[in-house]
């Protein structure tokens, strides 16, 4: 594969099941993406997809539009390459097939990769794009209908999406400590079934992420300088998860630092991030701010 240098705007799509991520850029002379246009929109295209193996027709309608805009961008700005792939939600659905042919008007060619493959460009958007990251770092990125975790030995993909568990296990407002009980028991369970090496630092990607950050910086709103390699110890994200279990959800909402589109899925967000903290005694979370699309973005035009 040959790097895309110069002057040439490309794109990369995440079509996830929670949210639609587009980044426009070039990639620069420092191997990392220059960004010319970043967007993220919560369409929650999986709603009802663990249950129902199909797509939510008013959930792919949502992200259609979306999709039309994204598209209406690359054509203003004058993206002559995009790269686009579909995970967890396109993996799980039967009717994912339909859903790509309508993209394409759009000049979208969904590719719906698999679980090993969205692993593999979580870890290489943390190797590229955030200063530091090492070879052997434990790196983790947590999606709507599944979670990745990639190690030097290894990678995997696993159910644990915050909507999939959310569906699945929080029925209650506030959630309660019954519910987080059970969510710490089922991810602490999933994780012990890898090989996961030791680590003083979980390096972590997506949104949850993000908000943990906001969170533990009462940030009104993303700041991606002060959020990109910010480290939060894991004993505050236990307090985190404490937190977000014993609120309701319009108080969730308006906690400082909280995106209130995500305020429903947080509490099964941060299980995952302790637990997996926990699983390799991690002392702290290292925030990568530039998650799969980045990812999505040098597999396509970086370098080998």
């Amino acid at each position: 594969m040959t790097p895309v240098l110069g002057d040439s705007l490309l794109a990369a799509l995440d079509l996830g099941s929670n949210s639609v991520k587009l980044l426009v850029g070039r990639l620069g002379l420092d191997g990392r993406v220059e960004v010319r246009h970043e967007e993220v929109v919560v369409t929650r295209l999986s709603e009802g997809v663990d249950r129902h193996r199909c797509l939510n027709e008013a959930a792919a309608e949502r992200t259609l539009a979306v999709l039309q805009g994204f598209s209406e961008t690359c054509v203003r700005l004058g993206v002559e390459r995009i790269a686009a792939v579909g995970t967890s939600v396109l993996r799980d659905a039967r009717d994912a097939a339909a859903f790509v042919d309508r993209c394409r008007p759009m000049g979208f060619e969904i590719e719906i990769i698999d679980g090993d493959t969205e692993a593999y460009v979580v870890r290489l958007a943390a190797l590229r794009e955030l200063p530091g990251t090492s070879e052997d770092a434990v790196v983790i990125d947590i999606g709507g209908g599944s979670s990745e975790l990639s190690w030097a030995a290894g990678r995997e993909s696993m159910e644990l999406g915050v909507v999939r568990l959310s569906e699945r296990h929080i029925q209650d407002d506030p959630p309660g400590d019954e519910a987080k009980a059970t969510l710490r028991g089922i991810v602490r369970t999933r994780l012990k079934k890898l090989a996961l090496p030791p680590s003083p630092v979980l390096v972590g990607s997506s949104a949850t992420c993000a908000i943990m950050g906001r969170l533990h910086l009462a940030l009104d709103h993303h700041d991606h300088a002060r959020l990109h390699g910010l480290e939060i110890p894991t004993e505050r994200l236990s307090r985190f998860v404490d937190t977000l279990f014993e609120a309701a959800l319009v108080n969730r909402k308006r906690l400082p630092g909280m995106d209130p589109s995500r305020a429903d899925v947080a509490p099964a967000g941060a299980v995952v991030l302790e637990q997996a903290a926990l699983e390799i005694g991690a002392a702290c979370l290292r925030i990568n701010d530039r998650g799969t699309r980045y990812g999505v973005f040098h597999r396509a035009f970086g370098r080998p």
